[in-house]
């Protein structure tokens, strides 16, 4: 990995000023007022690196040309991720947050309304997100601890909303384990699908979801 800037304050009160010269030649410069709110610019930079590393892998970006991509000085860009590390697992982060929000069962629905719809948006995040979501199922940078936290999390989420869907109140360890053992499947059986995709997308989801039905009952018949 790159050798990384020194560290400074990663949570900035207020943001330095930038000139105009900084930004003005850069593919995304914005037409916005350069004074942002410090939340308001941390949001931006971090849409801004959802779109750049859906775009090139980690290891061919420096953090110069992140900023210079990203329409903003090095400077202020080291002002919010002290490092491009940083700024990168801050994007994982969000990408994750992302993945979980688009996925929620929607309430009200019936066990096979709510697993179709959350597994609609989840191909439908993998289609759009190509690079994004292999960085988030294989680390992107390799063995991170940070990244593979953050997955984690997302694993721990979803697989806690299968249960619940299924409306399962005391799981047993079986059905946890079933309902990890999902999850894993549907990240690995989409990454091979967006790699070579030999089935439709609605081929797809139907398998996801027999899957899921299938495993569960056959645990609760046994």
């Amino acid at each position: 990995m790159p050798r990384s800037k020194p560290t400074r304050n990663s949570a900035p009160d207020s943001e330095p000023r930038e000139s105009p010269e900084s930004s003005a030649d850069s593919p995304t410069a914005r037409r916005s007022p350069m004074r942002l709110g410090v939340e308001e610019r941390r949001r931006q930079l971090l849409d801004l690196g959802k779109k750049l590393f859906a775009e090139h892998a980690y290891d061919e970006l420096s953090t110069d040309q992140l900023a210079r991509l990203a329409g903003v000085s090095a400077g202020l860009l080291y002002h919010y991720f002290p490092s491009k590390r940083d700024y990168y697992v801050a994007t994982i982060a969000e990408v994750a947050h992302q993945v979980s929000e688009d996925t929620a069962p929607i309430a009200g629905a019936t066990p096979r309304e709510a697993v179709h719809r959350s597994l609609d948006s989840f191909v439908r995040f993998v289609e759009e997100n190509e690079r994004l979501y292999r960085a988030l199922v294989t680390g992107g940078i390799g063995s991170d601890r940070d990244v593979h936290a953050i997955l984690q999390g997302l694993r721990d989420r979803s697989a806690g909303r299968v249960i619940e869907v299924l409306g399962i109140t005391t799981p047993s360890s079986r059905q946890l384990l079933a309902a990890f053992g999902w999850i894993g499947f549907i990240e690995f059986a989409c990454l091979k699908w967006v790699e070579s995709p030999s089935l439709s997308r609605e081929k797809l989801l139907q398998i996801l979801e027999h899957s899921l039905f299938s495993l569960m009952g056959s645990i609760l018949d046994s």
